[in-house]
């Protein structure tokens, strides 16, 4: 039944996860809220923003590792009963987690 539907959901998705991400800018480029937040981490002496931006970086590679394991579960079945055939899909999870914490902690 779902094996339909993925075929034409990956443009859909794609699509979505584009709104919502410059919905995202949007609101933290205009909320004074979120700008107030920014813009007191920004003057702390101690922020690192390259740091900030790995984290992001690992963050996505996250993303990506669970992205391939739905994939894998909505056509082959359960969760995690089948890997992706991609050794890199399966390990860039675990490895960005770990990176990920190791600089949040420092």
């Amino acid at each position: 039944m779902l094996h339909g539907l993925l075929d034409i959901n990956i443009l859909l998705y794609l699509g979505l996860l584009g709104v919502f991400a410059l919905a995202g800018l949007g609101i933290a480029r205009h909320s004074r809220f979120f700008r107030e937040l920014i813009d007191a981490k920004r003057a702390d002496p101690g922020y690192e923003s390259h740091l900030e931006g790995l984290r992001g970086v690992l963050a996505f590679g996250v993303f990506i590792h669970h992205a391939a394991y739905t994939w894998e579960s909505l056509n082959h079945g359960g969760w995690y009963e089948r890997a992706p055939a991609s050794h890199i899909l399966v390990l860039v999870g675990g490895e960005s987690v770990s990176m990920f914490f190791f600089l949040t902690g420092y």
